[in-house]
């Protein structure tokens, strides 16, 4: 976990990514803000939910496109269907109408396109946390 403050009142982000560039940039973008990060790794971690459910999660940043089978719009309905409290921003590179439709659809609060841009990621968090 990267801890960006010692302050017991932080939210907490879980980062679903394969991509190690993304991983990288984003706890790079979040090493100074206020906010917890997780990263959930899909090569050993193979239950979303029951991760969710052993750390207290506020947001989610889930790519859409992921390895080993893995679904992100199945992802974040089961996110929403265990806390619909728990927001979710989708990362991706898909990018049409039809796409960002699908998502927010499926329970996405917000869409960032890939390449992610510093200031839109911190943001939209911002926006949907504080």
């Amino acid at each position: 976990m990267l801890n960006s403050s010692e302050s017991s009142n932080n939210k907490t982000i879980l980062v679903i990514e394969d991509e190690d560039q993304y991983i990288n940039q984003i706890t790079s973008f979040l090493k100074n803000t206020p906010y917890n990060v997780l990263i959930f790794d899909l090569n050993i971690e193979n239950n979303v939910i029951n991760y969710i459910n052993s750390n207290k999660i506020d947001l989610a940043l889930v790519d859409i496109t992921l390895i080993n089978g893995y679904n992100g719009r199945e992802i974040i309905k089961q996110i929403k269907d265990f806390n619909d409290k728990i927001k979710v921003i989708t990362l991706t590179s898909l990018t049409s109408g039809n796409d960002m439709f699908e998502n927010l659809e499926v329970g996405a609060d917000l869409h960032i396109p890939k390449p992610i841009k510093e200031r839109m990621l911190i943001k939209n968090i911002k926006l949907l946390l504080d």
